[in-house]
């Protein structure tokens, strides 16, 4: 979580730009940014802040934005999903980090994140709202985790993609700026993991790698597993991480 100070000079410099924007006083800026975060206005989030035993950031409403069209029938329109989250979107996305569940993606400002589909399916609307829970779960297991999205291969071993574990699928590549060390997720569909558990312990023991299960929804959906994986005695806290994740279950399930 974002510490107290650190969410209103974030605020403060919204409201300065807010301000230009559109030719205000910079109190007036300060109450509407305030008030986009779920306050009444600045003076109440300042009030609120104060009165909390351990404060945190408020909460930010971050909308995610999806077009998507059906090739036969034409129609077509804007899925819209909001997420609650502790920390702005152009904090949480820098522009470095729009791959793997973010490809494509374009941060319009710290409150709305454009999805993009690639081509044309014939259940677009259904694609597009599945799109959006699955991004939302992304963003909230990035901000439970402090990983951020990554393209490098050095979350293999040797970095080589043909040392994959036995029970990936769906892989994402993270890196975890805090102990500058990589992660890979993936997500596979329930019993290949309990298939592979010998495999998984023979290849964890030969590279030097260790596993944990997230209990957890994934982030990709249609049912799969999560599970974390990172080079051995690495600094990064895969149990921790695991833990938090139990503690506040990424949310969005598909329907």
């Amino acid at each position: 979580m974002a510490s107290q100070n650190l969410s209103f000079d974030n605020m403060k410099r919204r409201a300065k730009q807010v301000a230009r924007e559109q030719g205000c006083k910079l109190h007036i800026a300060l109450d509407l940014v305030a008030a986009k975060r779920g306050f009444a206005n600045f003076k109440d989030a300042v009030h609120k802040a104060a009165n909390q035993s351990d404060p945190v950031a408020p909460s930010c409403s971050v909308l995610l934005r999806q077009w998507w069209r059906n090739s036969k029938t034409r129609e077509c329109g804007t899925e819209v999903l909001v997420v609650s989250l502790a920390q702005p979107a152009t904090q949480l996305l820098k522009p470095h980090y729009l791959r793997g569940y973010f490809g494509g993606c374009h941060v319009a400002d710290e409150g709305t994140i454009n999805l993009h589909i690639g081509g044309y399916l014939e259940d677009n609307l259904e694609y597009a709202q599945r799109r959006l829970r699955k991004a939302a779960r992304a963003l909230q297991f990035m901000e439970i985790t402090g990983l951020r999205p990554s393209r490098s291969n050095r979350c293999y071993p040797r970095s080589d993609y043909d040392n994959r574990p036995p029970v990936a699928d769906h892989d994402q590549r993270w890196y975890h700026p805090a102990t500058k060390q990589f992660v890979l997720s993936t997500e596979p569909y329930p019993g290949r993991a309990d298939r592979r558990k010998s495999e998984m312990a023979e290849w964890c023991a030969k590279h030097e790698f260790e596993y944990v299960q997230i209990d957890s929804p994934s982030m990709y959906g249609h049912g799969t597993e999560l599970y974390l994986t990172c080079k051995a005695g690495s600094s990064v806290n895969m149990l921790q991480m695991a833990a938090e994740l139990a503690a506040s279950p990424l949310a969005y399930a598909d329907s």
